[in-house]
């Protein structure tokens, strides 16, 4: 296990449910989590206040990740791509609650629309590329967050450490 899937694996475990008032579920770090897993949930937010369906997709993206072994910030960001296709919701309507929960995410939309992503204009394929080009950027935010803390982590697969000593205390 490389220190990238190490990082990877870790901070997809500290994601716990838990509920609100009203009976309502969500997704949170865990309170014990260290300070580099909130700053790359926050990072991955992409300057949106925090949210449950951002939280979501931060989660969703780390499990994709997660399962196609991804080991280094070079696969995660070759695998966004694909990994994004197949994050999109496959109901219409979860694809235009996600875009409606915050109006700034069809900035998206036009992104995909202004590199050309999108082959035909149906509204479909327009929010669904707006989804895809969102999960990406989330992917890479977390590739970058998880090889910084990657550096920081020690791995008992991997790494050790002998301490030898004489009779003189060296």
């Amino acid at each position: 296990m490389t220190r990238f899937s190490l990082a990877l694996s870790q901070l997809l475990s500290s994601f716990e449910r838990s509920s609100r008032d009203d009976g309502s579920e969500f997704l949170k770090l865990s309170s014990i989590s260290p300070d580099w897993m909130r700053h790359a949930v926050m990072a991955a937010h992409d300057e949106e206040l925090p949210n449950d369906s951002r939280y979501r997709l931060i989660r969703d993206c780390l499990q994709a990740l997660s399962d196609d072994g991804v080991e280094s910030q070079e696969e995660a960001l070759e695998a966004s791509l694909e990994l994004s296709l197949d994050l999109i919701p496959t109901s219409t309507g979860e694809l235009l609650q996600w875009f409606s929960q915050i109006p700034r995410r069809l900035g998206d939309c036009d992104e995909a629309l202004s590199q050309e992503r999108v082959s035909e204009l149906t509204t479909y394929e327009i929010l669904s590329e707006g989804f895809r080009l969102a999960a990406e950027e989330v992917i890479s935010s977390l590739a970058d967050s998880l090889e910084d803390a990657a550096d920081s982590l020690f791995n008992p697969d991997t790494d050790c450490e002998l301490l030898l000593s004489d009779s003189h205390g060296r």
